[in-house]
């Protein structure tokens, strides 16, 4: 089956509901939300559950939902197509010997790649930004295409990205604004020891 058709899995649908219900619980009265989403089957699905569980919540009719946006610019690293178990396990041991950011897949992407990709979202969003002022924002995609985001993001260095374990299925990954219009991140990452 090829990756951009891989459905969400039961475990994924709950997690998808109970991401949704986590977001609704940091929203506030009035709040614009805005999501974006990669095309991938999975993340469609994943969109569907986070969406509707935070308009389960008792404070959502005071939300409001302005637009939901597809990107293939957000689409996963591109491993190849439809892998060989034996051969992606020779793939990721040479990966790990040249390095992870700017190992690229035979067939497929490196995580430089995504990262060019990830500029090019960005200059969307900050588009959206000034054409549409969201008070949230919600980027549902995948794994790698989230860390290499948040390295585009916050000018990370891609040592530091190679340290840093993959964001976890359906966990929100939680940017605040601060009083000097930068962002932080509230959510505790994960790196490799």
């Amino acid at each position: 089956m090829p990756n951009h058709l891989v459905p969400l899995t039961a475990n994924g649908r709950e997690q998808a509901d109970q991401c949704g219900t986590k977001i609704s619980e940091l929203l506030e009265a009035k709040d614009r939300i805005i999501v974006f989403q990669s095309p991938y089957e999975r993340t469609r699905q994943t969109a569907d559950g986070v969406i509707n569980a935070i308009f389960r919540h008792p404070n959502s009719s005071t939300w409001n939902l302005i637009e939901r946006n597809e990107d293939p610019q957000m689409r996963e690293q591109d491993f190849g197509n439809f892998q060989n178990e034996q051969k992606m396990k020779e793939v990721l041991s040479e990966r790990s010997d040249y390095g992870f950011f700017f190992y690229r897949i035979p067939n497929g992407e490196s995580p430089a790649d995504v990262y060019d990709r990830c500029s090019v979202f960005c200059e969307r969003l900050f588009r959206k930004f000034e054409v549409q002022s969201p008070d949230v924002v919600i980027l549902v995609s995948h794994g790698i295409w989230g860390r290499v985001f948040l390295m585009r993001y916050f000018h990370w260095s891609y040592e530091y990205l190679e340290k840093l374990c993959n964001l976890p299925n359906a966990e929100p990954v939680v940017l605040v604004l601060q009083d000097d219009g930068k962002y932080v991140i509230s959510t505790p990452l994960e790196c490799y020891e």
